[in-house]
């Protein structure tokens, strides 16, 4: 529930090789991270409160994409490490 659900973690290809971040908040939580070793290194993703913004932090492995799915749109990355602020509705 917490990899899978509250940081969304999904495998799109089997090995985690193509990867969706959908991340589920919930305003009753200040923060969530997980993390899962994969054959292409550590998938993490985060969420915190600040403010008045959610503060999204991912982490894909070099060689891999991701679909990160965030209450603003989509965004389509490749290997490292990204932050996304959104604000709370």
């Amino acid at each position: 529930f917490l990899y899978g659900c509250l940081c969304g973690i999904e495998p799109l290809e089997p090995g985690f090789r193509r990867i969706r971040i959908q991340p589920l908040t919930d305003p009753r939580l200040d923060w969530v991270e997980a993390s899962i070793h994969t054959r292409y290194g550590k998938v993490f993703s985060s969420w915190k409160k600040d403010g008045e913004e959610w503060v999204y932090s991912v982490v894909i492995p070099q060689g891999c994409t991701a679909e990160i799915c965030l209450p603003n749109g989509l965004q389509m990355v490749s290997g490292g490490q990204h932050e996304y602020r959104v604000p709370m509705q």
